[in-house]
This record gives structure tokens, sequence and C-alpha cells, in this order.
């Protein structure tokens, strides 16, 4: 898995989707880089679309909101997804053991997302 980083979210897409900046520090410079419309996508969960009005995908989408807009949180990723995303572990409060991708699953908003459903 990759290394920690901040990100204020600034949008929710839907349940599993959200848009912020993403906050990278430059020791060497003594400076932070603030790069602003990053695209997450959280990694393991899948919630339902809003675009195709499956059931929970406003509940699914309202939930995020609550826990992530206009928040700064801690982010885990590796890599982007074939849509630009970065692929995400959300942890709230800066815990490690309170991982937001596995709320969504806990809360029955989401299920667990393997590649190529």
């Amino acid at each position: 898995m990759g290394e920690f980083y901040r990100v204020i979210v600034t949008r929710v897409k839907d349940g599993d989707t959200f848009v912020g900046t993403l906050i990278i520090p430059v020791p060497t410079l003594q400076m932070k880089m603030h790069l602003e419309e990053q695209v997450f996508r959280l990694n393991t969960a899948d919630t339902p679309e809003l675009s195709k009005h499956e059931p929970l995908a406003e509940e699914a989408r309202d939930y995020t909101i609550e826990h992530l807009l206009d928040k700064e949180i801690l982010v885990q990723f590796s890599k982007k997804d074939a849509f630009g995303r970065w692929l995400t572990d959300v942890y709230l409060d800066g815990d490690l053991n309170n991982r937001f991708n596995d709320l969504l699953l806990k809360e029955g908003l989401a299920h667990i997302y393997k590649k190529g459903e």
C-alpha cells in the first residue's frame, strides 16, 4: 500500500467517490503542495449508483457527505484506476482503526468491490 496523505473533501459524487484537495508535504522545501480537484474512489467498497437510481444510492451518498464533506481526512492510496481516480482507503479522525470504507460496509450501504464487477 502507499503512503498516507491528507485530503480536504470538497465534493461528494456518490457513496464511494469524492473530490478533494490532496495535500502533499515537500520536506526539502519546508512546504506543502495542494493538488485541487483530485477524484478519489474508495478501495474495496462499492455503493449503489446514483445515475442508475439504484436502491440505497442516495442514503450511501448522504452518509458519505455526513462523514467526509468539508473535512480534512487521512487517506492511503497506491494507484489510480482506469478512470483516473485515486483508489483510496479513508481513515476518520486520523485513526487507522476507523476506516470509512468499512463503515459503509457495516451500515449495509456498500458491498465488497471485486475487480471486474
